[in-house]
């Protein structure tokens, strides 16, 4: 694997957590990577103090060496891993148009991997045996009409899915909540190995050491939404991580479907009340292929198993499969509340950190856009984002339509 000078000022630039805007804007103003690096290395970082946090200056400054950067590109080599930005031709269209799209991506395997058919599956890490059992199954039959089921490399419903989908013969997508380096969940370490082997894709948009968090999670779940021309929720209780995942589906019009599960059984929570909400209900791949208006595939040419991971190719002139006709997605039911409702009892709030709790106090005069947040609270987007993911699972604060957000009493 080769580096341009342009990849290796990026891979330092992703050291700096700047999150995706912040990181755009950076790299319009300066013209490029190298240009910010060079800037940055006759200055170190004078020119960008109050214009990013102080944390993430500091990541930089500790980054910024040749010698670190060289060691970076080592590793990065060693388990042969690539770097593609929006700049590049390789880099997924299906995550060009979604809210706070990454900028650049780590990635180990087959970008080809992300062009055809996809489904994103997703539920709990602690799923019930029937429950993985039902996902290996969906995504085995999926995976033999050719598709390519993306998931996010976790215990449970993800790694079952990921299963599924290799054990019938198609490529899989993980989306890593660390680094790639990062040996995490350790239980999934073979499992990442045999994707890499079968012709799938790991990516992420955090450089390859980073170790995982929860804010991390959070704002991982847009790129498995994303990636998917579809998402499909197995098993999950209604404040989960899942159903996130699920409301960044919906913000980025995709279809959800939802299985319907055990009646009155905890891990059903999600499935039911999506599907009282207007989500697609399925019991079969077929069911799925019928509603996407998939047919099925006759003969899947396969890739050839080489047992080791495999770098992108150079873009090829090929023409994409044709696409079926935009449909509108499922109307998750958001009853808009009634006029000067009554005060709502006082309710204990959960336990917060200082900035959730600052979040959680710009909402105090009501709803308010994710960029006026951004600009009342000062947080960069990527925390900002992360932080209201951990509000909703707490349930201090829910998401409304156009990307709003209210405290979850009013």
């Amino acid at each position: 694997m080769r580096y341009t000078r342009e990849q290796a000022c990026l891979a330092w630039l992703a050291q700096g957590m700047l999150g995706s805007r912040r990181l755009k804007k950076l790299l319009d103003e300066y013209g490029s990577a190298e240009a910010a690096y060079d800037a940055f290395q006759r200055d170190h970082g004078a020119s960008l103090q109050n214009r990013i946090s102080d944390y993430s200056l500091s990541l930089l400054r500790a980054s910024a060496s040749r010698e670190k950067l060289h060691d970076m590109l080592v590793t990065m080599r060693k388990w042969n891993m690539g770097l593609v930005s929006m700049a590049d031709d390789m880099y997924p269209e299906s995550l060009r148009n979604i809210p706070e799209p990454p900028y650049m991506l780590f990635y180990q395997g087959d970008l080809r991997a992300a062009e055809g058919r996809c489904i994103t599956v997703i539920g709990s890490r602690s799923a019930t045996v029937a429950g993985i059992a039902a996902t290996k199954s969906l995504c085995r039959d999926l995976s033999k009409q050719g598709v390519c089921i993306v998931s996010g490399l976790a215990v449970g419903i993800d790694a079952a899915a990921h299963d599924g989908c290799l054990d019938g013969g198609s490529p899989t997508i993980g989306v890593a909540a660390s680094g790639l380096n990062v040996p995490y969940p350790s239980e999934n370490v073979a499992l990442k190995a045999r994707i890499l082997s079968q012709g799938g894709l790991l990516l992420s948009e955090y450089p390859p050491d980073m170790q995982s968090s929860k804010y991390v999670f959070a704002v991982r779940n847009r790129i498995l939404a994303g990636l998917g021309h579809a998402v499909v929720l197995m098993e999950a209780r209604i404040r989960s991580g899942s159903m996130l995942t699920v409301h960044h589906a919906l913000d980025q019009g995709k279809d959800v479907f939802a299985y319907p599960g055990i009646p009155d059984a905890p891990m059903s929570e999600g499935a039911h009340q999506l599907l009282r909400e207007g989500a697609v209900y399925f019991t079969s791949a077929k069911d799925i292929l019928e509603d996407m208006d998939w047919q099925p595939a006759a003969s899947i040419p396969k890739r050839q198993d080489t047992g080791q991971p495999r770098p992108a190719p150079r873009k090829k002139e090929t023409q994409p499969a044709p696409a079926k006709a935009p449909k509108a997605p499922p109307v998750m039911e958001q009853k808009a509340p009634p006029p000067e409702p009554p005060k709502a009892p006082e309710i204990p709030l959960p336990p917060m950190d200082d900035v959730q709790k600052r979040i959680y106090d710009a909402l105090a005069d009501g709803e308010r856009s994710f960029d006026q947040l951004a600009s009342q609270t000062g947080l960069d987007a990527s925390k900002l984002m992360a932080s209201l993911t951990m509000l909703q699972i707490l349930g201090a604060v829910k998401a409304l339509p156009g990307k709003s957000y209210c405290r979850a009493t009013e």
